[in-house]
């Protein structure tokens, strides 16, 4: 059992110690207040100034020693004795009547002391308080709440800084660091850290300051404000500041034309402790000489050009410049618009540069824009003054080559020498043009022709490359090209095209012509097809001459005594006039008139070997005639029509008549009757040789036709010599061959009936020679054995068919004859050629005929190869 005094010590411990805890928690929430209170004054004010941190620190220390001083230094500084803790005791419990403290002193003093009374007394009640004291519980003296409110606010000063620690761990060691240590000058964090990305450390006079700057986390604030600092020549210090604008993920601010050094710092969001940065404003370097030299293309046969900038070169040019500046150059480049870049080569005090294009574009220079002087001095600042010069790049294309389409022809004979010219373009100069001819899907018959060369090497041209509208070369050459020289057939096609190559190696063809080859006869065929064209709108031209003439005699006896007293009367001559011109238009020598469309068929003529035959000789007369009418009558008639106009506007101002309009009637007269009776006299000659030419058409295609039908009968011959097709076949081949025949028997009734009727109202020599075609129709029975013929081939009587189609066709030929009759001698010769190829025909069909006795089989007996053999010789004779 403890001793009075030691549980009185115990007690006094467990008292003193809850006495500490309450105060030390009194003091941790006053030093924790402060804090708080003076971390988020720091935080809210952001204290720059190191003396108003150090005066916060200090409050702080003032407020934790006020604390300790007020709460904890009183209980460290009071002694817990038994003594005190007895008579606080007793006070607490007053029925001890002091006995608690009684017996403290009797037991602090030794038990043979009589000063305190008898030890027996002083025994009796230390032992009185031990049994009170055995009975008496700590916990129901001292109290319990100001134990729990000081653990409740320690724990919750620890929560609120863990939950601040934990959510703002930056923020919590900044504002701890900056209280103890407020000498560090340690930054808040922020939820806004600008950087500054760009920024000169030096920049020309005059030039351009660029200053970017972007956000540490990508979070850009809406607004950042950046603030200038400088010293005007008075020693002023100025100061400006404006919003940055925002480009991209950066806000950029320029500031032009800078005349002074600078600093500046930028701020936004909560960042607002970025440093001052200095710009040095410096002495740029200036141009003294730029000069610009082009090398064109050695094709081209260009001089070099020097210039001060501005350049017009031909593409593929290079070029080759020198500068020089008056202080050394750190670098200097040539860029263009498009991005290029030429570097220049420093001299040894690098004030002279040197450029050469051809370093980058070997192929030179091939499109126009801009290009500037970039330059940087010594210590890398880019100088203001950028020089910026047009440069103009023509493209020198390929050339061009075409045909003149007025001499291009679409049919030839084989004898075809045609003149044509050719028109040939380039930018420059050409090398030479070539023109390539052949015969369709037959390369073996190509032929080149030469037809221009220029000089070697390429001559030096007379233009310099600032010159381009001089520049270029354009030719027409005429030339002769024979057909001979790809010896074309009747029925080839003849295929020209032009090939063309310039001095740089560009080539360009033309369009390919294409050109058929035909016989004399289907040119002449052709010709008078264009004839007939002619004689159409020579009846047109007959048209409104005669109208003219109509006109002309009712304005002249409508006229009154006064003729310049009615508009109309103007009008009218106007309108006659008009188609006096059409008229005269037409047999004028201007391109498109019908004159000319006569004479170019006559060129067209010669050019295949056909000039002075009867097509030829009609289309002489159509120009003689229309010459004719042009020198003695039209040109009479333009000029009276313009002189009665004339006088009839200056009579309407001055209300007189310089002439006598009616003496002008008998002249105007006169010239259009000898006009329209001329006309009227060549279409009929034209009109007679159209109706001959169409019946000549006819009667050809009836000989065609009717050829074709004794061909197939000299067929139908051999097959039933040779016995071998069935009855059958036989029957309908015969009954088609039949039809066949009869057809072209109703087609030559047709044909012949109208030659009657044409002969009896024709004019001569028209009439002559239809009458001669009737008269021989008649003779020959011709449409008569036509019909016989079909007879004989319905009936297998196929000698005696083949003997009347042999026997028309004789007719047909001595028909087609008779239209030759006024063919000059050359065309005789033509006729000849014909009989010579109907000659080689029979020859061919004599050797078939041969080859198909010689097939009669062998087996026959000698009376049927006997009959065979009869009837074949009948076939051949």
């Amino acid at each position: 059992m403890l001793s009075l005094s030691a549980k009185l010590d115990r007690f006094a411990r467990r008292v003193r110690n809850r006495l500490l805890f309450c105060a030390t928690a009194r003091v941790l929430a006053v030093t924790w207040a402060a804090a708080v209170v003076l971390a988020a004054l720091d935080y809210g004010f952001r204290f720059r100034d190191p003396g108003l941190r150090i005066l916060a620190s200090a409050s702080l220390a003032a407020a934790l020693v006020w604390a300790v001083l007020r709460y904890l230094w009183p209980i460290l500084r009071t002694p817990f004795t038994p003594q005190r803790l007895a008579r606080q005791l007793d006070l607490r419990f007053p029925e001890w009547e002091d006995g608690l403290t009684a017996a403290v002193e009797f037991a602090s003093v030794s038990e043979n002391d009589a000063a305190l009374g008898s030890p027996a007394l002083r025994k009796a009640t230390i032992l009185a308080m031990e049994r009170r004291l055995a009975d008496f519980d700590d916990a129901s003296i001292l109290q319990q709440r100001p134990v729990r409110r000081s653990a409740a606010l320690v724990l919750a000063i620890v929560t609120a800084s863990v939950i601040l620690a934990v959510a703002f761990p930056g923020t919590v060691r900044a504002g701890i660091e900056r209280l103890v240590m407020p000498w560090t000058n340690r930054p808040w964090p922020r939820q806004t850290e600008l950087v500054v990305v760009e920024r000169p450390r030096r920049v020309a006079l005059g030039g351009t300051a660029r200053i970017a700057v972007t956000e540490k986390h990508g979070r850009l604030p809406r607004l950042v404000a950046i603030e200038y600092e400088w010293e005007s020549e008075s020693g002023r210090v100025l100061r400006e500041q404006r919003w940055m604008r925002r480009v991209g993920d950066r806000m950029v601010d320029e500031r032009e034309n800078v005349a002074w050094s600078f600093r500046f710092r930028v701020s936004g969001g909560d960042d607002d402790i970025q440093p001052w940065y200095r710009v040095e404003v410096v002495e740029p370097p200036k141009l003294q000489r730029f000069a610009v030299t082009a090398k064109p293309p050695a094709y081209s046969g260009f001089a070099r050009e020097t210039s001060d900038g501005p350049l017009t070169v031909l593409a593929g040019s290079s070029i080759y410049v020198e500068l020089v500046t008056d202080k050394p150059l750190g670098n200097a480049i040539l860029l263009f618009d498009d991005g290029t870049v030429i570097p220049g080569k420093a001299g040894t005090d690098r004030t002279m540069w040197r450029f050469r294009s051809e370093d980058v574009l070997p192929e030179g220079l091939q499109k126009s824009g801009n290009y500037s002087l970039v330059m940087e001095d010594s210590d890398g600042v880019p100088v203001p003054e950028r020089p910026n010069w047009p440069v103009v790049v023509i493209q020198d294309g390929p050339p061009n080559v075409w045909f003149d389409e007025e001499n291009v022809p679409r049919l030839m004979t084989v004898a075809a020498v045609f003149d044509l010219a050719v028109r040939a373009k380039d930018d420059l100069a050409l090398r030479y043009v070539r023109m390539i001819a052949g015969v369709r899907d037959d390369a073996s018959r190509n032929a080149t022709q030469v037809l221009h060369e220029g000089p070697e090497p390429v001559p030096e041209l007379q233009v310099t490359m600032l010159e381009p509208d001089r520049w270029g070369e354009e030719l027409t050459i005429p030339f002769e090209w024979k057909a001979a020289s790809v010896s074309p057939l009747p029925g080839d096609i003849v295929e020209w095209q032009l090939l063309a190559e310039d001095y740089k190696g560009q080539q360009s063809t033309s369009q390919t012509i294409a050109v058929r080859c035909v016989t004399r006869e289907e040119y002449l065929e052709y010709v008078a097809g264009e004839r007939n064209a002619l004689t159409d709108a020579l009846a047109r031209l007959l048209e409104a001459e005669e109208e003219a003439s109509r006109g002309a005699e009712v304005w002249f006896t409508s006229l009154p005594d006064d003729p310049t007293s009615d508009e109309r009367i103007l009008d009218a001559l106007r309108s006659v006039q008009l188609l006096q011109r059409r008229v005269s238009a037409g047999a004028a020598r201007r391109p498109g008139s019908i004159r000319e469309q006569a004479e170019s068929l006559r060129r067209r003529l010669a050019a295949n070997g056909l000039a002075g035959t009867p097509e030829d000789a009609v289309l002489a007369e159509v120009v003689s005639v229309l010459d004719e009418l042009s020198a003695l009558h039209l040109i009479t008639l333009d000029e009276v029509f313009t002189a009665l106009v004339k006088d009839l506007e200056s009579a309407a101002a001055k209300s007189s008549l310089a002439v006598s309009i009616r003496e002008q009637q008998q002249t105007v007269k006169l010239h259009q009757q000898a006009v329209v009776e001329t006309l009227r006299r060549l279409l009929e000659r034209l009109g007679r040789r159209r109706t001959l030419d169409v019946f000549r058409r006819q009667i050809e295609k009836l000989r065609v036709d009717q050829q074709l039908l004794h061909d197939r009968t000299k067929q139908l011959g051999r097959t039933l010599l040779s016995g071998n097709i069935a009855a059958e076949e036989l029957e309908g081949t015969l009954a088609e061959t039949a039809r066949a025949q009869r057809e072209t028997a109703l087609y030559a009734d047709q044909v012949f009936r109208d030659v009657q009727q044409e002969w009896q109202r024709a004019a001569d020599p028209a009439r002559r020679i239809l009458e001669q075609v009737a008269a021989t129709v008649a003779e020959a029975s011709l449409t008569t054995k036509m019909r016989d013929a079909a007879l004989g081939i319905e009936r297998s009587q196929v000698t005696t068919a083949y003997r009347l189609q042999k026997e028309t066709l004789e007719a047909l030929d001595r028909i087609l004859e008779l239209f030759e009759q006024e063919e000059e001698p050359e065309s005789v010769e033509s006729k000849r050629q014909r009989l010579r190829n109907l000659l080689t025909e029979l020859v061919r069909r004599q050797r078939q005929l041969a080859d198909a006795a010689d097939a009669v089989s062998a087996e026959t007996d000698a009376a049927a190869r006997a009959d065979m053999l009869r009837k074949l010789g009948e076939a051949q004779s």
